[in-house]
């Protein structure tokens, strides 16, 4: 037969070379599924395999058709041989060795905080990888520091009562019983002063002027004290804030308005300054916007009704005819202590625009042709004046709008001027933008965030670091952290 076949299969080679892939097998890992094909060559098709000699590890088995599968139980060194049967019954051979081991279960993180006497633990999770979840862990040796736990589930809690550094080793075990071990070490530092928080300012930004009509209104006030106008020493009715080393806060600082525009093309109306805020152990303190002035263009009859913001944009006067064009109106209380934003003025007589709101004052209405003054703003304890209204646009015989007092707030240059855009908000006010002629709005200005607490002391890191009046300050311009790192 052997001849025969060379007959007539006459590139083949009688007997076949017989060649079986892979050369070397992947190690297998105790209670994790194990497949890999075995696939012979050279031969004549179908193949059968069996194990000729040695034996496969304990929970695995070779089909008949190449596939060694299975799920290995015990971790030790196999050597084994597979041997390819082709459909003529010619043979080949090949050697493995495969080596299963117990799974590596590894415990993450490797290092963990610090603590304080007397100071809630930050609660830190363990966690395992490598075995078969669910995990439970355990303290096997040494002790956690007094007052803390760790949970079955890994999370390590409590508060520390003891001043000392503690060693300890915790172990994970996997759904199968096997188990991994990491050393830690937890340093538990002296109790540490509680800080008081006294002050903390949070301006809006303020609202853009509308392109001819009424002005911004300025961002509202957001503060923990009782009163935003204790210019003196430390207000007795003050709601103190506490903080301790360790403590993070963000900050971010809410941009102005932008300003409306008429000309060029296209038409665009002024819109809301943004909110700023703070966010930190006494959750997330805000402070809204200033709303955009109401809107009209007479010669090319559009108008736009401003938004609600923290102060009260001003409103457009257009003709008898067609009447008053709304600014937007202040919004409420935010929470804790605020100071509830003013609405600006109306306009009155054909194209005067009414003033932005400001935080001190309301925006004045416009007389006949002329723009209404903005709402006063703010001084406090000589940092930074806050929250002062935009000026409404004049027109007709009006040589200007009047300029917004208090945060700085823009004034609407009058229709016959040679100046037709209205002057944008100060940054970092919240002031609102002063409302423009047939050009363009001025933008409100950006906020703030401030916070204070008694100095000599500096126990943190953020925004621009001052003292003056017993205290030291933090200012924040642009959005940022503020890291209470200090001891």
């Amino acid at each position: 037969m052997v001849a025969f076949l060379g007959s007539i299969l006459p590139n083949i080679q009688i007997p076949p070379q017989i060649v079986i892939t892979p050369n070397s097998l992947p190690n297998g890992t105790v209670s994790f599924l194990y497949n890999q094909p075995i696939i012979a060559t050279d031969g004549f098709d179908p193949y059968t395999y069996a194990i000729t000699s040695g034996s496969l590890p304990t929970g695995l088995t070779l089909s008949s058709s190449g596939s060694i599968t299975g799920t290995p139980t015990v971790a030790n060194t196999y050597n084994f041989t597979v041997t390819a049967t082709d459909s003529l019954t010619f043979t080949g051979s090949q050697s493995y060795t495969i080596v299963t081991s117990l799974p590596n279960i590894t415990l993450t993180p490797s290092l963990l905080p610090e603590g304080y006497v007397n100071l809630s633990y930050n609660a830190t999770t363990i966690s395992a990888s490598g075995g078969t979840s669910p995990y439970t862990f355990a303290v096997t040796s040494g002790s956690l520091p007094n007052g803390l736990t760790l949970s079955s589930s890994g999370i390590i809690s409590g508060t520390p009562t003891v001043q000392n550094t503690f060693n300890f080793t915790i172990r994970a075990t996997d759904a199968n019983g096997y188990t991994g071990s990491l050393a830690y070490s937890i340093l538990i530092n002296p109790e540490i002063e509680i800080y008081n928080i006294e002050y903390l300012i949070i301006a809006g930004g303020g609202g853009g002027g509308a392109n001819s009509g009424g002005g911004g209104g300025a961002g509202s006030l957001r503060t923990n004290i009782v009163s935003p106008f204790a210019f003196g020493g430390i207000n007795p009715s003050a709601q103190i804030i506490t903080t301790e080393p360790g403590r993070v806060y963000t900050v971010s600082i809410g941009g102005g308005g932008t300003g409306g525009r008429y000309s060029p093309s296209p038409q665009t109306f002024s819109s809301n300054g943004t909110d700023s805020s703070i966010s930190g152990n006494f959750g997330i303190m805000s402070s809204f916007g200033g709303g955009g002035g109401g809107s009209y263009e007479g010669s090319n009859p559009v108008y736009k009704s401003g938004s609600a913001g923290g102060c009260g944009g001003g409103s457009s006067y257009t003709t008898p005819s067609s009447g008053q064009v709304p600014g937007g109106v202040a919004t409420g209380n935010q929470g804790l202590v605020v100071t509830i934003g003013n609405n600006g003025g109306n306009g009155v007589g054909g194209g005067g625009g009414g003033g932005g709101g400001g935080i001190g004052t309301a925006g004045q209405n416009g007389a006949p042709s002329q723009g209404g003054a903005g709402g006063a703003g703010i001084t406090w304890r000589g940092l930074v004046t806050v929250g002062g209204g935009g000026g409404g646009r004049g027109s007709g015989s009006a040589p200007l709008g009047r300029a917004g007092s208090g945060g700085v707030g823009g004034g609407g240059a009058g229709a016959n001027s040679p100046v037709n855009t209205g002057t944008s908000g100060t940054t970092n006010t919240g002031g609102g933008g002063g409302s423009g002629g047939p050009s363009t709005g001025g933008a409100g200005g950006s906020g703030i965030v401030i916070m204070g607490y008694p100095s000599p002391l500096v126990l943190a890191t953020g925004g621009t670091v001052t003292q003056s009046n017993g205290y030291t300050w933090h200012t924040f311009t642009a959005s940022g952290t503020l890291n209470f790192n200090l001891l």
